[in-house]
């Protein structure tokens, strides 16, 4: 829980993204090590889907820092968001817990993997981590923190 004397910007900290633009492939986050954080936010920002486009959103788990095992993690993926369902300029947001992972299997890494289909959607993703198994949380990831 936030102190009141704690900024939120420690309490929740940007660790990947996927920049807005105007996305016609598959889009990619770098991978994140879910050892270090209790749980993550997931926020999609959606502007404007193209006609007939499609846009899905999946949370992905590995083995590894890179390359090894990927799987999608059960349950954490989005509703397919479509121009023709009226679903441009939405906003998503998708809760992770560390232990909802394969751990027994060694899958402590995540990905989020966004797929427009179609035709091109003006979307991206930032990823906030919170509750960090290791404190004081660093706030260099931010571009600017105005008090």
């Amino acid at each position: 829980m936030v102190s009141m004397t704690e900024r939120v910007t420690e309490y929740l900290n940007p660790i990947t993204k996927i920049s807005p633009a105007s996305h016609t492939t598959e889009q990619n986050s770098t991978r994140i090590d879910m050892s270090l954080y209790r749980r993550v936010l997931i926020v999609l920002q959606v502007g404007a889907l193209a006609t007939n486009a499609t846009l899905d959103l999946d949370v992905e788990q590995h083995t590894a820092a890179s390359g090894g095992s990927t799987k999608n993690v059960t349950g954490k993926s989005i509703t397919q968001l479509t121009e023709a369902g009226g679903d441009s300029n939405k906003m998503v947001a998708v809760e992770l817990r560390a232990e909802e992972l394969d751990l027994e299997n060694d899958y402590r890494y995540i990905s989020v993997e966004l797929t427009p289909a179609t035709a091109a959607a003006i979307c991206g993703v930032i990823v906030l981590a919170t509750v960090a198994r290791y404190e004081p949380v660093s706030t260099s990831a931010w571009d600017e923190i105005v008090d």
